[in-house]
């Protein structure tokens, strides 16, 4: 892009699948398009809303053909069901990691909870991200 030109999230994003393929080639490594919270969640806009910002982040990740998804560091659980299900709409592999700490996610849903709600959302693979400090 130009420096006079308007950088969109799908341009810079198809501009980091261009970087992250070309090195993925070099070792024959897996590729990975990431997406995290959104504030239209926090702003109480809705699942539809929500899922909709997703979805056209995504795109981008499965027009470039990366090997899967990543839905990372959401600090609530319903959020981040609702990412893994878009996930699951692209065909591809879905890994999902929380942002939660010693009480769970941001509203109180245990750490096991929350695994247990992104497995059945749909994720391949279940992880954390340390919210807090570990002490």
């Amino acid at each position: 892009l130009e420096a006079h030109q308007k950088y969109t999230g799908k341009a810079i994003n198809k501009a980091a699948c261009d970087i992250v393929k070309e090195i993925a080639s070099e070792g024959n490594a897996l590729t990975v398009g990431s997406i995290s919270q959104t504030p239209s969640y926090l702003s109480g806009l809705g699942k539809q809303t929500v899922q909709a910002e997703f979805k056209k982040q995504i795109q981008v990740f499965v027009d470039n053909q990366l090997d899967f998804v990543l839905c990372e560091y959401f600090e609530h659980v319903e959020e981040i069901e609702w990412a893994i299900q878009v996930c699951k709409e692209s065909g591809k592999p879905v890994a999902a990691t929380m942002c939660i700490g010693p009480e769970g996610d941001m509203h109180g849903v245990s750490a096991a909870e929350c695994a247990v709600r992104m497995a059945r959302a749909g994720a391949d693979i279940v992880g954390l991200n340390c919210h807090f400090d570990p002490s």
